[in-house]
């Protein structure tokens, strides 16, 4: 009630009685920056987490299928066919910078053989590594799988 005096008086008075009214909120704004900016960095950790591993999952996809395409090219290698291709897969992936003794590669043929006209299989298994790896105590293992014909 004592601030209503100054209400009704009007002018200067009324913008100090706001003022004696805000007074009492001190701490108020450090509290909600507080809560605002954790929550701000979570997001954005989120989002970094989330940018690392879409972009692991594109260089897998991208290492099987060059690997695929590598086996395809080069089907009369024979026995050797299934050691160059893990080797295609490693150099694809560490132009990446990923750590490619992770990486377990699998290299198949369905039909049977390594010749052509079979089919050819690479599949790529790949546990991801979180930047705040404290948050994400068990890892997502990430897969990748190509498979296609080889020809003459």
């Amino acid at each position: 009630m004592r601030w209503s005096n100054r209400v009704i008086c009007g002018g200067r008075q009324t913008a100090l009685a706001w003022r004696e009214l805000g007074a009492h909120d001190d701490g108020s704004s450090t509290l909600e920056f507080a809560i605002t900016a954790t929550l701000i960095c979570a997001l954005v950790f989120g989002l970094i987490e989330l940018s690392g591993a879409l972009y692991t999952y594109v260089v897998l996809s991208h290492a099987a299928d060059e690997a695929l395409r590598y086996a395809i090219v080069h089907s009369g290698d024979g026995d050797a066919l299934a050691a160059n291709t893990t080797s295609k897969v490693r150099s694809e992936v560490s132009l990446s910078f990923h750590d490619t003794s992770a990486i377990k590669v699998t290299v198949a043929a369905p039909d049977g053989s390594f010749a052509p006209p079979n089919r050819i299989s690479v599949s790529l298994t790949y546990s991801f590594v979180p930047y705040l790896g404290a948050i994400l105590p068990s890892p997502p293992t990430m897969k990748a799988f190509a498979q296609g014909r080889m020809v003459y």
